[in-house]
């Protein structure tokens, strides 16, 4: 018999997560007791869903359903290429403050410079990303997983371009709620100086 080996392992290098400025994280909570994991949320409005890159759902292990036939729907991706969506996931996050969001999100071509993107509809009901995620990971390093890409200057411009448009439009968007909101009050305000007058005449 072998004598036991008396080599020991090496000690585990840990993880280094390099934040950037302006990032946004958010903790994804898991089903049976599973330790969290936090990623880098962002927001666009200029999709009504919400999505994950591929890669983040597989290293997450979280349960990717696939649509059938009559649910499959087609995109523009973040790169202007057509995309047909087939697959989702759920998931609760966790945000700032410790306020969760359970929410479905599509699974993204594996070409998208993204982690995870909150849609239109996850803004309208819950604010933007800057509002309800964290400027930074809950957990210890190595419970943090980003996708480290490389991404071209004519890439950046194309995003740079693409947040502005949507950052005017999500501003447009609040003026006309606010515009609408104001015409609803000044509508219930006449209706009731009506009424209040045909009492009087009475």
């Amino acid at each position: 018999m072998a004598a036991p080996s008396t080599k020991t392992r090496p000690a585990a290098t840990p993880t280094v997560v390099e934040t950037r400025h302006g990032d946004l994280w958010g903790r994804i909570l898991f089903k049976n007791n599973r330790e969290p994991r936090d990623a880098r949320f962002r927001d666009d409005t200029g999709t009504p869903v919400n999505w994950i890159h591929p890669s983040l759902a597989k290293r997450f292990k979280l349960e990717i359903e696939q649509l059938e036939e009559r649910d499959v729907k087609d995109f523009i991706d973040f790169q202007g290429r057509k995309y047909r969506a087939k697959q989702i996931v759920y998931f609760t996050m966790m945000g700032r403050d410790q306020k969760t969001y359970w929410d479905k999100y599509y699974i993204a071509s594996e070409k998208s410079n993204i982690d995870v993107v909150l849609g239109e509809e996850f803004v309208n009901s819950n604010g933007r990303a800057r509002d309800v995620c964290d400027t930074g990971p809950h957990a210890a390093p190595a419970h943090v997983f980003v996708l480290e890409r490389k991404v071209s200057k004519a890439d950046k411009e194309q995003m740079d371009a693409g947040k502005a448009k949507n950052d005017q439009e999500a501003q447009e968007l609040a003026e006309r709620k606010k515009r609408k909101s104001q015409r609803d009050r000044e509508g219930q305000t006449r209706g009731e100086e009506s009424k209040s007058g045909k009492r009087e005449n009475k």
